[in-house]
C-alpha cells in the first residue's frame, strides 16, 4: 500500500552503502512501511533506517556474511551477534543510536 512511499524514502537516503542495505533488504522495506502508516514523520524514518543498516553493517563486518539481512540478524542463531554489532555501533557513535 505505501511502496511508493517506501521507494521515495530509501531513494533519498545519501550515504551509498546504507542506503544499497535498507533498499536491498525486505524487512527493512516492510518497517517503513509500517512506520509511514503510523504517521511516522520522515526524519524520524531516515534515522530509524540508517540505524538498521548501520546495524546490518555491523554485523556483515564482524561475520563476514556480507548477505546477512535483518531477518538473519534477529533470528535465534544470531542473535548475540546482534547484540554485539548494537554494542559496538554505541561504543563508536552515540550520538547516531540515540533515540529522542
Amino acid at each position: 500500500m505505501f511502496h511508493d512511499q517506501v521507494g521515495d524514502i530509501l531513494e533519498g537516503m545519501t550515504d551509498g552503502n546504507l542506503k544499497l542495505v535498507a533498499a536491498s533488504d525486505p524487512l527493512i522495506g516492510e518497517y517503513v512501511a509500517k512506520l509511514i502508516s503510523n504517521g511516522i514523520g520522515h526524519d524520524t524514518i531516515m534515522r530509524y533506517v540508517r540505524l538498521l543498516a548501520r546495524i546490518v553493517l555491523e554485523i556483515r563486518t564482524m561475520t563476514g556474511l556480507c548477505d546477512a539481512t535483518v531477518s538473519d540478524s534477529i533470528s535465534p542463531l544470531n542473535f548475540q551477534r546482534c547484540i554485539l554489532a548494537v554494542k559496538s555501533l554505541g561504543r563508536s557513535d552515540r550520538t547516531s543510536l540515540a533515540f529522542t
